[in-house]
């Protein structure tokens, strides 16, 4: 009897943010200028509760003015117990570009979840995963939006440590435009890396690890610039944000991804790492997880006791 929550609510023009959660009451939809009117379905959880749109005159249909509208759902239970939902809806000028979603087609989970005041994420992916799909939506189909200065729908392919993805969105009128950056990360890979060229094999060497570089990162105004896989290079500053070769205090955002570097030493030759078992096959660095994980040499799964 005192049950006054929804069960379910939908809009009939873009998507609530965060999803939809009996127990959430405020939502927030980005709305395109070419959108007047949002129609607002509220299903209650108790049949007997009842439900009103304040300030809609018994209509589920709310006009919508530039900037935020404010709409308000009142459920009552049998009891005449209340809960109020909120939404957050704003309708966009034609000036103002912004992404109403943001996903990654092979359902890669952002960090943080998509926010429409929120410019940059990163997402986790995973070794043998060569390449992505960046799904940004637009509240206004007279927006322009472009992944990496292409079309939306292609693939982006990742480079072996992180690979930064630009989402670049202009405004409906063409006058104003909004970068999102997105770094995905994939998983480092768990044997040791052997390139085929020995010169590749000393440019892409981290030296503290002596391993092949992973995430590759420098000290901003470093000079010489040093390159550091970036987790060695954190172990070095973790004391102190001094460079640990002159003690020179480091500036502001003084750890610099080299992504240029990432994407050279992905395209290098390496070797199978299963080649102590006879695998002759070379590939580049981005599909070596992949092959490991195909590759008919690769021990067995389970091991034959006798």
């Amino acid at each position: 009897m005192d049950d006054c929550s929804l069960k379910k609510l939908t809009v009939s023009h873009g998507t609530l943010q965060p999803a939809f959660n009996a127990d959430i009451l405020t939502y927030k939809v980005i709305l395109g200028n070419d959108v007047t009117s949002l129609t607002i379905t509220p299903v209650t959880s108790d049949n007997h509760a009842s439900y009103q749109i304040i300030g809609s005159g018994g209509s589920q249909t709310v006009g919508l003015q530039d900037g935020l509208n404010k709409i308000e759902i009142e459920v009552a239970a049998e009891d005449g117990t209340l809960k109020h939902y909120r939404i957050e809806a704003t309708k966009l000028s034609p000036s103002t570009p912004l992404l109403s979603g943001l996903t990654v087609a092979e359902m890669l989970p952002l960090d943080p979840a998509f926010s429409i005041d929120e410019y940059k994420y990163t997402c986790t992916a995973p070794l043998n995963k060569i390449s992505v799909i960046v799904q940004p939506i637009a509240p206004d189909r007279n927006m322009n939006v472009t992944v990496n200065r292409e079309s939306i729908g292609n693939q982006t392919y990742l480079n072996v440590g992180h690979t930064r993805v630009e989402v670049n969105v202009t405004s409906a009128d063409g006058s104003h435009s909004q970068v999102y950056e997105l770094v995905i990360s994939r998983v480092q890979f768990p044997w040791s890396i052997n390139f085929s060229n020995h010169i590749e094999a000393l440019e892409y060497e981290c030296p503290v690890s002596l391993k092949a570089f992973y995430q590759a990162a420098s000290v901003k105004g470093s000079d010489p610039k040093q390159i550091f896989s970036s987790s060695c290079l954190k172990f070095l500053t973790r004391k102190t944000k001094c460079d640990p070769f002159d003690d020179s205090p480091f500036d502001e955002d003084w750890c610099v991804p080299e992504y240029e570097v990432d994407k050279r030493m992905s395209a290098a030759s390496v070797y199978c790492c299963f080649r102590y078992r006879g695998c002759t096959s070379t590939v580049e660095l981005s599909e070596l997880g992949n092959h490991s994980l195909e590759c008919q040499y690769k021990p067995p799964a389970e091991l034959d006791s006798k």
